[in-house]
């Protein structure tokens, strides 16, 4: 697991009733009722569309916009967003001690954030856009993809960057 920082730009809590959590076909689930989720992006890395690479982190308290969460990543996940393919990592902030067991693609299926809650997660933060989850990759893939946009950035000149 790698360990980096996410600047948060906007956090969803809960999206259900906890009485509707565990609804059949619901994409609540132990993720979304222990904590809040943030979306935002990991400096010092260069996305496909020039910008810094997009995150979740999953965060013990809502965080305001611009705060800076170190985290681990677990997974990335492969999206599309309206026509356009996209890569999000998904990240479990540092210190919480009760998402521990959330290490890879399998645990973070297994704690109902599967595809179909990672959509959901991802409609909430874009709602205008029409969101579908392809999958997330391996740990090793995650890894290789990190060291990848890190070395992009590094290379990269300062006008090839994009600013969040």
């Amino acid at each position: 697991m790698d360990r980096i920082e996410v600047v948060v730009e906007a956090t969803a809590g809960l999206p259900f009733p906890v009485e509707d959590a565990t609804a059949p076909g619901s994409p609540a689930g132990t993720l979304w009722k222990d904590c809040a989720l943030g979306q935002g992006y990991v400096p010092g890395t260069l996305g496909q569309d020039g910008a810094p690479v997009d995150a979740l982190v999953f965060i013990e308290e809502p965080a305001l916009p611009g705060h800076a969460v170190r985290a681990r990543t677990v997974a990335l996940a492969r999206t599309r967003c309206d026509r356009a393919l996209d890569s999000t990592l998904i990240c479990v902030a540092e210190g919480v001690e009760r998402l521990s067991e959330i290490t890879d693609r399998t645990s973070l299926t297994a704690a109902h954030f599967d595809e179909g809650a990672l959509a959901h997660a991802l409609a909430r933060f874009g709602p205008d856009h029409a969101w579908k989850a392809l999958g997330y990759l391996s740990t090793e893939e995650t890894h290789e993809y990190l060291a990848q946009v890190i070395t992009d950035f590094e290379r990269s000149s300062p006008a090839e960057v994009g600013q969040k």
